[in-house]
């Protein structure tokens, strides 16, 4: 049996500022083959990331990693600013591409080599196009999820909840009571870093941009886990040690903004809350770690 899909295609990259070329196709799919799906999709999200790749310039590069670092009295690990695409696709894909790199579908109909079963819900891999109704993909690219979350939550399970994770897991040894500092806290990675952060325990301070939601988005991050929410200006005031009286100092700092802010929190990182100024403050020795644009991979942020 074969299926009719509709899919929402960009039919060459544009400039930042240019306008976006797209085109509405109906697609005929084959049945799915031996290790294949047929899957329709529920949900697709749409966010900056999808933007980055249809106005890439150039193939994603890795850059180099984490590196050791030794500043002042610290050893640290630094990571070196990345493409925002890297950590999401190897390559670009091939135009005219289906768009979205995110989103969830279920199977409607399995090939006769596959694992997957009638209704399961699966999440696919970035580059293979979420903006359609219908596709065959392999199985390989498929990442089953639970079916009993909305729809609109596990399509969007594949990047930034991901990325949270192994921000948390690949950086320093965390434990309860641990501290954590990240910036673009309202990010929908940071938010989830914020969750999970909370559910083992470890205390997070929050650094906000100060716009006119700052109230309204500082009480949302509370209310999901944050132990302090402060505005970057502030960083560096010596109003933090009123704020971080309580706290470790900071394992682990994430900085998803770079500038002055991802200064700030290599600082904060070093040598505690507030800066250490005219020479006074000690460094935490090898339990200082920084991870300087570890979260920008998503744009995703």
């Amino acid at each position: 049996m074969t299926v009719s899909a509709k899919t929402l295609k960009y039919t060459a990259r544009s400039r930042p500022g240019e306008t976006l070329n797209f085109s509405v196709e109906d697609q005929t799919l084959p049945p799915p083959s031996s290790k294949q799906a047929l899957v329709r999709f529920l949900a697709a999200a749409i966010s900056p990331s999808d933007y980055r790749v249809m106005m890439a310039s150039s193939e994603p590069s890795k850059g180099v990693g984490v590196r050791e670092v030794s500043q002042r009295f610290a050893k640290a690990q630094a990571v070196t600013p990345v493409d925002p695409l890297a950590g999401a696709l190897n390559s670009l894909p091939s135009l005219p591409a289906v768009g979205g790199l995110e989103g969830v579908a279920v199977v409607e109909s399995a090939g006769p080599g596959s694992s997957l079963k009638v209704g399961d819900w699966v999440i696919p891999a970035p580059g293979v196009g979420s903006w359609t109704t219908h596709a065959v993909v392999d199985e390989a690219l498929l990442t089953p999820v639970p079916s009993n979350i909305p729809c609109e939550y596990a399509a969007v399970l594949g990047i930034a909840p991901a990325t949270a994770y192994r921000l948390l897991a690949d950086f320093a040894s965390l434990k309860a009571g641990d501290t954590v500092v990240l910036n673009g806290a309202n990010t929908l990675t940071g938010q989830a870093l914020i969750q999970l952060a909370a559910s083992r325990g470890i205390k997070t301070v929050a650094v906000l941009l100060q716009t006119p939601s700052f109230s309204d988005i500082s009480s949302h991050l509370k209310a999901i886990g944050a132990t302090v929410v402060i505005a970057d200006h502030a960083v560096k005031l010596f109003q933090m040690k009123e704020l971080m009286s309580e706290l470790a100092p900071p394992m682990l700092a994430l900085d998803g903004m770079g500038g002055e802010s991802a200064r700030a929190l290599s600082r904060s990182v070093l040598f505690g809350f507030p800066p250490p100024q005219s020479g006074e403050g000690r460094a935490h020795g090898s339990r200082a770690h920084c991870a300087e644009a570890a979260a920008r991979h998503q744009g995703r942020v």
